[in-house]
């Protein structure tokens, strides 16, 4: 590609992709992950000093609370070639995975013939999926293998084979990578876990690896706002593990770095809370507004109605007494309502 599309920003879907997103937009650590969890027979003809953050999400709208993606764009045999991480985290198997990767990848592809009217091929994409629930992936990683008869009509089928890291059949201690990759993908890993505190421990013992490390305030803040993010436990809870975890860390600025946070989540959380109230406020005076409005429109309704009526029974010269009867209007307001109808024919 000549170079990659400028997207408006938007938030995040969940916290998962927050902290997947940033994670794996350092361009070291998704070097780092496809070293080790992409095929040998890939990895090592893959141009690593070319890689290079495609700034897009190709992700459907609608399923973004379950998908993210990252694309890195590098060069195979020095030719164009491009890396497309899928993070899952759903808690179960994408049964048309391999439809979705199909479609994001037609449209990595459309982009780039865009951008390269006069191109003859097309360059490779890599799919990898990065899966972080709790049960085992069963998916097909074949696309032909989601087609019925697939296997009898393979040669007129589009075929490819997506690459799959399964957290959940990992054992702890067989998650490889460096010192920053294998503590990120601990935490995807057990992020779910019902109870957190063993998984804090093990965490922070990663973490002293990383602080002679220059970012290593930076990498100190992914885990923290991702814990707060996405636990579910009371934030009291919450924050006794952390301040035990920072004091274990003794590292200079790691209790600033973890006051600063949460603050920072308390404050985002009245915002946000200011802003839904907000929201919520003006649906329902809108409602209420339209509530109104209905009523109004009623009431004007039988209104005119009634003075229809009582011209139509002046027409017919029926007595006075006996329309205001039928109507409940006044002698005198009939008499205005009359004369407002003959002053229009003169208009």
């Amino acid at each position: 590609m000549k170079k990659s599309v400028k997207t408006k920003k938007t938030e995040p879907a969940s916290p998962h992709d927050a902290a997947f997103k940033s994670a794996f937009q350092r361009k070291e650590l998704a070097c780092d992950f496809f070293r080790h969890y992409l095929p040998e027979n890939i990895a090592k003809h893959i141009n690593f000093d070319r890689l290079e953050l495609v700034n897009k999400s190709y992700v459907d709208e609608k399923l973004k609370e379950k998908h993210s993606d990252i694309v890195y764009k590098t060069e195979i045999g020095g030719k164009t070639a491009l890396l497309y991480i899928l993070f899952e985290h759903q808690s179960r198997s994408d049964f048309r995975m391999a439809f979705r990767l199909l479609c994001y990848m037609a449209n990595i592809w459309k982009e780039y013939l865009d951008q390269n009217p006069g191109a003859k091929k097309l360059p490779v994409i890599i799919p990898a999926v990065l899966y972080h629930g709790r049960r085992k992936w069963t998916a097909p990683l074949k696309f032909s293998e989601i087609i019925e008869s697939g296997e009898k009509f393979s040669l007129y089928l589009p075929e490819f084979t997506y690459t799959l890291t399964d957290l959940s059949g990992y054992e702890d201690d067989s998650l490889i990578g460096g010192i920053a990759l294998k503590p990120v993908l601990y935490m995807f890993r057990h992020i779910y876990d019902r109870d957190f505190d063993s998984a804090a421990r093990t965490v922070t013992d990663m973490m002293i690896m990383l602080r002679n490390e220059p970012d290593f305030l930076t990498f100190l803040e992914w885990f923290l706002r991702y814990l707060y993010h996405a636990r579910t436990e009371k934030k009291e809870t919450l924050k006794k593990i952390i301040d035990r975890e920072i004091n274990r860390l003794n590292m200079k600025g790691a209790k600033e770095m973890a006051m600063t946070v949460a603050e920072q989540i308390k404050n985002e959380g009245m915002k946000q809370g200011m802003e839904l109230g907000v929201k919520q406020g003006m649906e329902l005076g809108v409602k209420q507004g339209v509530e109104l409005g209905v009523k109004q429109g009623v009431e004007l309704g039988v209104k005119q109605g009634v003075e229809k009526t009582a011209l139509k029974m002046l027409e017919m010269e029926i007595e006075m007494t006996l329309i205001c009867q039928a109507t409940g209007l006044s002698e005198a307001e009939i008499k205005r309502i009359a004369a407002q109808k003959e002053q229009k024919k003169w208009q």
